[in-house]
């Protein structure tokens, strides 16, 4: 959301430094303090559940902007942890007084409701994508959300985006085998449709690939819910 100067000074004013993890160090467990609170400023992390059999569910990924309340974070257990997908910056905040300062101004106390929105929107999304869309529309889904997000963010090309997740990485997302998504990544590169290559991913035929997973873009744009 746009802020004026006054409003970027009061997030600034209770700022309390920057931490740089490199990748595949985690950022947030249950060894950590639970009083800070995070904004990614660059790089690309992921969420991720771990059950006692060694499988892994990923529930989210975060991109620059994408904000981490440590306290709220580790209330969903000791098998739930934060990780660097690639280097990422950070930047670090007194929850306490973050919170404070936000609950005194209503511009940001609405930015952040909005930014929780934007967080619950894509969970409902991916609800959808789990119970009604086959692993194949699922898989063509999360691409073309993962470029729409990064082209909100002025990260994207014309039809291309970064992309650093591996094959690992979406099957963990998705639910599915890696041997499952590999097949359907060369499906989907077969009919013209996308393609990954060297860190990147490319859109070659938005409209086609929208139409086949139904897929529309308006749950991402952010709403002010007052």
């Amino acid at each position: 959301m746009p802020l004026d100067h006054e409003e970027l000074e009061a997030i600034q004013s209770v700022r309390t430094g920057s931490r740089h993890v490199r990748a595949g160090e985690v950022i947030l467990d249950h060894e950590t303090d639970g009083e800070e609170c995070m904004t990614l400023f660059s790089g690309w992390a992921m969420r991720q559940r771990a059950l006692e059999s060694g499988k892994v569910q990923i529930t989210s990924f975060l991109m620059a902007g994408s904000f981490i309340d440590a306290g709220f974070e580790l209330a969903n257990g000791d098998g739930y942890s934060i990780e660097a997908i690639t280097d990422v910056e950070l930047c670090l905040f007194s929850a306490a007084d973050l919170k404070k300062r936000f609950g005194a101004n209503a511009v940001l106390s609405r930015a952040l409701a909005t930014l929780a929105q934007s967080e619950e929107a894509l969970l409902f999304e991916h609800m959808t994508d789990i119970g009604r869309r086959s692993a194949m529309e699922r898989l063509a889904h999360f691409l073309l959300e993962t470029y729409t997000r990064q082209k909100m963010l002025g990260m994207a090309g014309n039809d291309y985006c970064p992309f650093p997740l591996r094959q690992h990485h979406l099957a963990d997302a998705m639910g599915l085998s890696f041997e499952h998504v590999n097949r359907m990544l060369k499906e989907l590169k077969e009919k013209g449709w996308v393609a990954i290559s060297g860190g990147r991913l490319y859109i070659m035929d938005f409209a086609s690939l929208g139409r086949y997973c139904d897929f529309d873009d308006s749950y991402l744009r952010p709403r002010p819910i007052f």
